[in-house]
């Protein structure tokens, strides 16, 4: 495979994906030409690649009208889809499923993002990795890509480890329940990247400051936090997280068991049946092609 060959496979995945991870194409595309062709070939990929994304992928993730499970007002789904407008119809708000996912570094550090000033909805303002649940799709593998998505890093679905149940955190403009996943990571905000479309900036900030941030104790940021329920559940079960010895090393290695008996949670049969994946899949050496994400339907 040549690179025009490789260019045109990448395109293909990433316009016909819809939701696919522009981070994974972005991996394969860094492995193919670190494998078999010249590493300075890496820089002139990444500029395809960006102009690749401005022109065709997120005109069509702005146009690509979402289909939502309606919930009820208990949180359990209706056995309705709704599209997204119609959740967020401010004359008739309908309950949804949201995630989110904290990225957690070895000092206890969490990284906000700070929305890009082009969003509808609370632009320039910080806040957590979140968003919708798509269709069908189980929270695990929405949380996926949307972290992978706005941060440009791929991860996959068994790297996430769920903290609390699903909770209500509804707004005057959004009802919506909330199921928050934590992930390792040690990286510096200066090398991630993102989708401008999406995301401003990053910045790591410790729980104090994060709790203040919710008290409307933030200072010059725009925050999109609600001193609500969910909020200070969240606060309260991260700082019980980091009371579990080696907490970091068990994010790390995704020891779901030992989390979830920490934080008193039951473990639900999917998480077990993507976790069990995770301990037959043996990662491949680093230089070896890897497939990217599964297009998101």
């Amino acid at each position: 495979m040549n690179k025009e060959q490789m260019i045109g496979m990448l395109k293909d995945a990433l316009t016909q994906g819809g939701r696919l991870s522009l981070a994974s194409a972005k991996q394969e595309a860094y492995k193919y030409f670190r494998t078999y062709q010249d590493p300075a070939e890496l820089e002139k990929t990444k500029d395809i690649l960006v102009s690749i994304t401005k022109q065709d992928v997120s005109s069509k993730l702005a146009d690509k009208n979402e289909k939502l499970m309606e919930l009820d007002a208990n949180g359990k789904p209706t056995g309705r889809f709704i599209d997204r407008a119609d959740a967020h119809n401010k004359n008739n708000l309908k309950y949804h499923q949201e995630v989110a996912g904290i990225i957690l570094n070895q000092r206890g550090e969490m990284l906000i993002i700070k929305r890009s000033s082009e969003k509808k909805s609370y632009p320039s303002c910080w806040g957590l990795t979140a968003g919708h649940v798509e269709g069908n799709e189980t929270s695990q593998t929405s949380v996926m890509y949307e972290v992978s998505e706005e941060i440009n890093t791929p991860y996959k679905d068994y790297s996430f480890v769920r903290i609390m149940d699903p909770t209500e955190n509804s707004r005057a403009d959004n009802k919506c329940f909330v199921t928050p996943y934590v992930v390792a990571s040690n990286v510096q905000p200066n090398f991630l990247s993102f989708q401008e479309s999406e995301v401003s900036g990053f910045q790591w900030v410790s729980l104090p400051d994060f709790k203040n941030m919710v008290e409307n104790k933030h200072g010059e940021h725009k925050v999109i936090f609600t001193n609500n329920a969910y909020y200070q559940s969240l606060i309260s079960t991260l700082e019980k997280l980091m009371t579990l010895p080696n907490w970091y090393g068990a994010l790390q290695e995704s020891d779901y068991k030992t989390i979830h008996k920490h934080l008193g949670i039951e473990t639900t049969l999917e998480e077990i049946k993507i976790f069990k994946r995770k301990e037959i899949i043996v990662e491949p050496h680093q230089e070896t092609r890897q497939p990217p994400l599964p297009p998101r339907r």
